[in-house]
């Protein structure tokens, strides 16, 4: 067997796909062994002219000068696997490849580019992924955002990225380099220099941080970083370094000695820089946009808004809380131990043998000892979307787990959907209820498992694999909860970030991208007198009698934005009143219900546009 993997990019190893090539290609060469003598597969790189020998003697080359899109013409009779390590690659024709796998990192051209330019690139794009029959995203984001605007119809999944862990003591950097710094701790961002990166707004929230430095490293010679050096003159700021083009080196370096990361860009499809500087212990200040939240998770700061003094503020901020709990930093390292490039090498081999039809060994699992999840469902008459919610929750990868189906006697052929999905389906039950919390505990009732889930008909994973993700650890949290994905009007798709533990007058993350130990929910049963806002109840209570809450770095569901508590959201609001009311205390009820009546009026007054709009 014949793996051939183009990594042409391995000339520009500062720009991150330079680097994930030579990363990748690096660790898969360690393997390369192994791979011959387990599965008689060679591996094959195909590398410009002159790079012969990057990733050593174990593995062979293929070089070639200038354009290659006809490597299959010479060699593709004996490709069994072609590795397209991103979208960009410079093949045109591979007719002869029998396997073609194609990593996809980003799809930011459809928010840089525009008219004849913007439809260019998505034809050549959409031509990439008609000659792919199996592709690989860098994250859940580049996942949905991907399959929101192409059709993808071949095999797919997720494979994070790795991060460069290099002892910051083993590099060294000279004197003269060391000159050009501030004699004290900065504020750092590296990049491409790109107008996506947002380094503009970095420039006018100086001007707010008269007390700090900002060292920027990249490439200033286009016009975008010829603008920003302009721009630093106009407004006399001393705070901000410009460096050009720094080393690995001298990168690790500025990493270690930096104060914090900050990088507000607008379209990223991973976001390497944010967690090589959190690999340091460096607290990064990321936007809230695209793969971000993803990437950096609950251990990195986000601007919810990204105009300059109220990001100053946030930096401000959140430097003084990182001051008082010196422990942060420790927490922040080890938040990026789930990146590693051993790993993604690992799970890219594994994609290789499942393309080949190679039977490969992998770990076994005591199943015995990973808790029992109970995925519970929870429909009336919503026969067009049952079937899609139950074949994604026996899709999870996760053998321990049970599925249970609630049906609130349905007079569409929802019954007979659940009866032909009776193989994968622990327990079922078609009554009348009182209501859907009314059927959620049924259902909680019903369940055997440790942990329960929700996902009602509509709902369903972001990925075959949430759950070992979520519980590849044991968990001593009382309730976990993630990011959702949810729709826009236009029907693209987007990461609705989940947001940090704290009492509110909404809830802070959605019920179906939450866990909860069964037993919690067996002593606090949902209050069914709220129609809407049973569950925010129950959360505040979880919150207020002090149990703990652990949140997961990535989207855990797809959510359905036709649910009752999404469509009725003015009575929604209402009910979220009466719970904070009837749960919080005089000051919290103080500093809540404002808040509260301000979105009530805000929503009467949307829908009164509304219907005016419709009535029109």
């Amino acid at each position: 067997m014949n793996i051939y993997i183009e990594v042409y990019s391995i000339t520009h190893p500062y720009v991150g796909i330079g680097e994930f090539c030579l990363n990748l290609g690096k660790q898969l060469a360690q393997r390369a062994t192994e791979l011959k003598e387990k599965y008689d597969i060679n591996l094959t790189f195909i590398v410009p002219k002159g790079y012969e020998g990057t990733f050593g003697n174990d593995v062979n080359y293929v070089s070639f000068l200038g354009d290659v899109k006809f490597l299959s013409r010479l060699h593709g009779s004996c490709i069994d696997l072609l590795h397209l390590p991103h979208q960009y690659c410079r093949f045109k024709h591979f007719p002869n490849v029998k396997n073609t796998l194609m990593t996809i990192h980003d799809i930011n051209f459809m928010y840089e580019k525009q008219g004849r330019k913007l439809e260019k690139y998505k034809k050549k794009f959409a031509k990439k992924l008609h000659l792919s029959n199996y592709i690989c995203y860098i994250s859940q984001f580049t996942k949905k955002d991907t399959e929101s605007n192409f059709d993808v119809e071949c095999v797919t999944r997720v494979i994070y990225n790795g991060v460069s862990k290099v002892p910051a003591e083993s590099v060294t950097v000279t004197e003269e380099f060391k000159k050009k710094l501030p004699n004290k701790p900065y504020l750092f961002h590296i990049s491409s220099l790109r107008p996506k990166k947002n380094v503009h707004l970095l420039i006018e929230m100086m001007a707010f941080l008269p007390d700090e430095h900002l060292v920027i490293a990249g490439d200033w010679s286009g016009k975008y970083g010829e603008d920003m050096q302009e721009r630093i003159k106009e407004l006399g700021l001393q705070n901000i370094t410009c460096l050009n083009n720094v080393s690995v080196d001298e990168k690790i370096w500025l990493y270690n000695n930096s104060k914090a990361f900050l990088f507000p860009s607008v379209c990223e499809g991973f976001g390497l820089p944010p967690i090589e500087a959190m690999y340091y212990g460096k607290p990064a200040f990321l936007s809230e946009l695209t793969s971000l939240p993803e990437v950096g998770g609950e251990h990195a700061f986000y601007w919810h808004d990204l105009e300059p003094k109220k990001m100053a503020t946030v930096v401000e901020d959140k430097l003084k809380d990182v001051e008082s709990h010196p422990d942060m930093v420790s927490q922040i390292k080890h938040s990026t131990d789930r990146f590693d490039w051993a790993k993604c090498a690992e799970e890219y081999i594994n994609y290789y043998l499942d393309i080949l039809n190679i039977r490969h060994e992998e770990p076994a699992k005591d199943v015995s000892k990973e808790p029992l999840v109970s995925i519970i469902t929870v429909c009336w008459n919503a026969a067009d979307t049952l079937a899609q919610t139950i074949e994604n929750a026996e899709a999870q990868t996760y053998k321990n787990k049970e599925i249970i189906v609630v049906d609130g006697a349905s007079t569409d052929c929802s019954v007979d959907i659940i009866k032909q999905h009776s193989d994968c389906i622990n327990k079922w039950v078609s009554e009348p209820d009182k209501g859907i919390y009314d059927a959620m505990n049924k259902g909680v009732r019903m369940a055997k498992g440790e942990w329960v889930i929700f996902m009602n008909s509509g709902d369903t994973f972001t990925d075959s694999n949430v759950l070992e993700r979520i519980f590849i650890e044991p968990q001593t949290a009382d309730i976990i909860y993630g990011d959702v994905v949810k729709q826009r009007n236009d029907g693209s798709y987007y990461i609705h970030a989940a947001e940090q533990v704290h009492n509110s007058h909404r809830m802070f993350f959605c019920h179906q991208s939450s866990l909860v130990r069964r037993t919690l929910l067996l002593e606090t049963p949902f209050d069914t007198k709220h129609r809407y806002s049973a569950d925010f109840k129950f959360f505040k209570l979880m919150l207020l009698s002090g149990h703990k809450f652990c949140k997961m770095p990535f989207p855990i569901s797809n959510f359905d934005t036709n649910g009752i508590s999404n469509t009725q959201r003015f009575k929604g609001l209402c009910d979220n009143l009466l719970v904070i009311k009837e749960v919080d205390g005089f000051w919290t009820r103080l500093r809540l219900l404002p808040r509260l009546y301000f979105q009530l009026i805000m929503s009467w007054i949307r829908s009164k546009i509304r219907r005016k709009t419709v009535a029109k």
